[in-house]
């Protein structure tokens, strides 16, 4: 990916993603496109016509920050609210390298605080919403989380998949993994420096989320495998968690398995 331009990058995700998805659409009950203002839009999927409040899952979709949309995710995100136990609101935000940080978490905040403003026009339980989000989306799920907290408005759970945390490229497993595992190290560095714009916002604490203090954080899922240059950015944010008391859950898997993330929510919604 390294020899692709934005452009091909981007088309490349969108032809992953026709891959990825089931060859029959999930059926959900209610799926409707939400503009929240002139440059950001949210998705709902609701697969329960009672008309109490739901629990609310807010997806942050992967693609190394500059790429994916509410198309390349909605097999994910229509699994995911499946069972019509939660609704989930996929999040639309804006991709660098046109729109660097902290556009992303912006739009991801943004969408939260009109979750909570919006609650009882759409069902939706605002005591109660989480976070969820694959790859670079774990990164905002877990910057939203931060963001939320110091606005004393806090998330009731997290989940991330395989996230980059750290503006640091010299974990074991970005040395033991930098090449040859399909995510490498140098391609990992240029969706950083696209995202951030300048390297010296590498060191902010709503971009590289690791060096956030998590005391109080609510329960965390990360989701991890081996031969992944990411690999130890999950490991670091299980043990920080783990130090500050959170009830967090590391669900790691030994071998290297592609997709791991869409895999596992196919295969538990089947």
């Amino acid at each position: 990916m390294e020899k692709l331009n934005v452009t091909e990058s981007r088309k490349a995700l969108v032809d992953a993603a026709r891959q990825w998805a089931t060859k029959e659409q999930v059926p959900i009950n209610l799926v409707v496109n939400q503009s929240i203002d002139e440059t950001l839009q949210v998705r709902i999927y609701r697969n329960n016509e009672a008309v109490y409040a739901l629990p609310v899952l807010i997806f942050l979709h992967g693609g190394g920050w500059l790429r994916g949309d509410l198309d390349t995710h909605d097999d994910v995100c229509r699994r995911l609210a499946s069972d019509g136990s939660f609704m989930v609101i996929a999040v639309d935000y804006r991709l660098a390298p046109e729109h660097v940080f902290p556009a992303a978490v912006d739009d991801a905040f943004t969408a939260f605080q009109w979750i909570l403003d919006n609650a009882k026009a759409i069902n939706a339980d605002a005591r109660n919403i989480a976070v969820c989000g694959d790859s670079s989306g774990g990164n905002l799920a877990l910057a939203l989380a931060q963001k939320a907290k110091e606005n004393n408005r806090m998330l009731k759970g997290i989940a991330v998949a395989y996230p980059p945390l750290n503006y640091d490229f010299e974990t074991s497993s970005y040395q033991q993994f930098a090449d040859g595992y399909g995510l490498t190290k140098d391609l990992m560095k240029w969706l950083w420096d696209r995202y951030l714009g300048d390297a010296a916002t590498g060191e902010n604490r709503l971009a590289s989320v690791l060096k956030n203090n998590f005391e109080h954080y609510p329960p965390t899922l990360i989701i991890a495998s081996d031969e992944d240059p990411l690999r130890d950015d999950g490991r670091q944010l299980f043990e920080k968690m783990l130090t500050a008391s959170v009830a967090v859950t590391y669900s790691f898997h030994p071998q290297h398995t592609p997709r791991l993330f869409t895999t596992n929510v196919r295969r538990k919604s089947s």
